[in-house]
């Protein structure tokens, strides 16, 4: 099969040129039309593909970074999944087409561009501490005063007891739970440019309960942001203690309230967070990639699923 596809990266607001080697040592190149360029290398028309797990994460691996050095380079980028290729038509080559799509689509590119110039993907996966809510809600007056119910009734009503003790404590978890990620994801949101939660399964590694997984677009000051937000829990912990226990001040409650042992992502208490990145900002411009692989049918893409975490961890 002959090379006469285009494997396509992403997309950069640019007319220089630019050089850089990519997937399994090919050249990588700019195609510019009008405002807009392709980062690409020539290819068969079809996918990369192996039966290994290794290769295909090296494949990818190579795929992002390109798109990493694209965004040091131009302080922004579009990125395309892995495998995304332009082929050629009836009439026309990879290469027309691929202008034909970046002239259609300049306008479309261009709110793009805006919303993510300067700016970059992370994500952030809480955790909280299960068996510590728990405690806590046994320690309510209410699940304690049916508690000592439960002890002087007799046996059938005790059984009953028992049964509704169990509803409501998982009740409030889950009403605290819910408090606890509109909490975290309404102040996160307000420091950042964009936000979108992840629908994430927890790895087979971790032992910890998700609360919940999230991506963000920041420039370089609000990841700054995140970041201290993060760290300091005092507040926030504080505020998860008087909700439990119904303290009349935050102050009396200072055990869950410790600053972290070190800057890598552990707060004492009840949350552990992650935060990983940079990646290209793929969560904030996915509507835009499907009505590229649909444009006149000109290209084709199997895409092998990216190594993630809630969203994130793309280079790993």
């Amino acid at each position: 099969m002959s090379n006469n596809a285009l494997y396509i990266y992403g997309i950069i607001r640019t007319n220089k040129n630019w050089k850089e080697r990519g997937i399994k040592e090919n050249n990588v190149f700019l195609i510019n039309e009008g405002n807009f360029s392709a980062i690409a290398h020539i290819c068969e028309e079809k996918p990369y593909n192996s039966a290994n797990p290794a290769e295909i994460k090296d494949l990818i691996l190579a795929h992002n970074r390109i798109l990493d050095k694209a965004m040091e380079n131009f302080d922004a980028v579009i990125p395309l999944s892995f495998n995304t290729i332009i082929k050629t038509s009836e009439e026309k080559t990879a290469e027309e087409n691929l202008r034909i799509w970046l002239k259609d689509n300049e306008e479309n590119l261009l709110e793009i561009w805006d919303k993510i110039l300067g700016k970059k993907e992370y994500g952030i996966r809480i955790y909280y501490e299960k068996e510590k809510l728990l405690k806590k809600i046994k320690e309510l007056y209410e699940i304690k005063q049916l508690q000592q119910k439960s002890q002087i009734e007799s046996a059938g009503i005790a059984y009953l007891l028992k049964g509704k003790i169990k509803d409501e404590i998982d009740k409030i978890a889950q009403e605290q739970i819910f408090e606890y990620k509109q909490n975290f994801y309404n102040n996160i949101k307000a420091l950042v440019s964009d936000i979108t939660i992840n629908q994430s399964k927890i790895l087979l590694d971790e032992e910890k309960d998700l609360l919940v997984s999230i991506s963000i677009l920041v420039n370089k000051e609000q990841i700054q942001k995140v970041n201290s937000y993060l760290l300091d829990g005092n507040f926030y912990v504080r505020k998860i203690n008087c909700t439990l226990q119904g303290a009349d001040s935050c102050e009396q409650l200072s055990d869950f309230s410790e600053h972290p042992k070190n800057l890598t992502n552990k707060q004492e208490g009840f949350f552990d967070f992650n935060i990983a990145g940079s990646f290209a900002p793929y969560s904030f411009v996915t509507p835009q990639e499907s009505n590229f692989r649909d444009h006149q049918k000109s290209i084709i893409s199997e895409v092998s699923e990216t190594s993630k975490t809630g969203g994130f961890c793309r280079n790993g």
